[in-house]
């Protein structure tokens, strides 16, 4: 429970342990009655839900409200100062480029079978590593690369079709013609990724909101 108090003619949330403290000769249950706040000048606090809100350009503040002897919890929406938005916006974008970036790609071979990639940071770095090593004629002939074969799937729920993806490991025997469309799969797909945060981020300098994901679809 919630209880709050009048203090300098504002009300102020409070703890039952206030409450004891400030008259140590009574003994209170752990949630008093209402009547018995009210005999000690507190206050149950009447909880309201929190409205829908903009996280990005808004945010909310409750405020405490005392009518005919009931204090009600009121929720404001207040707009965003434009910078704080701008500000916001773009780190959200940021989080969101970092999460699709590192969360894999898609490649497909000349046999048509699709394949996921993954493109977390290590995965990045093991990428650029053997492309180097076949720029300088230390890799050579057909290496095995685990790949996922990606597929779809259909399931009746309540009557109704759901479609997903299957990704099923798969140590592929790989060119290194193959490798480097594989690595120019995986370059795109980061590419695009910081397209979409930079034209966010160019948008919210303007003073225009968009998400990264929105963009990110465009591109």
């Amino acid at each position: 429970m919630r209880i709050c108090k009048i203090k300098n003619g504002n009300l102020v949330e409070a703890r039952v342990s206030t409450l004891r403290r400030d008259n140590r000769g009574v003994s209170f249950p752990n949630e008093p009655s209402e009547s018995t706040l009210k005999n000690f000048g507190y206050y149950l606090i009447n909880e309201t839900d929190k409205p829908e809100f903009d996280r990005n350009t808004q945010t909310i503040k409750a405020t405490l409200v005392l009518e005919a002897g009931l204090v009600i919890e009121v929720w404001n929406v207040i707009d965003l100062d434009a910078s704080v938005v701008a500000s916001r916006v773009i780190e959200s974008a940021t989080r969101r480029r970092q999460q699709v970036e590192r969360g894999g790609a898609k490649w497909t071979d000349k046999t048509g079978k699709t394949y996921w990639l993954s493109t977390d940071l290590n995965s990045q770095q093991k990428t650029v590593g053997q492309l180097a090593m076949i720029t300088h004629g230390i890799a050579k002939g057909i290496q095995h690369w685990k790949l996922y074969v990606v597929t779809e799937e259909t399931e009746e729920i309540y009557g109704e079709t759901h479609t997903y993806e299957v990704r099923t490991p798969e140590f592929r025997p790989t060119t290194n013609a193959e490798f480097k469309e594989i690595a120019t799969a995986i370059k795109e797909h980061i590419e695009k990724c910081f397209a979409a945060e930079g034209i966010v981020t160019h948008m919210a300098g303007l003073g225009v909101y968009t998400t990264f994901d929105t963009e990110f679809a465009k591109l």
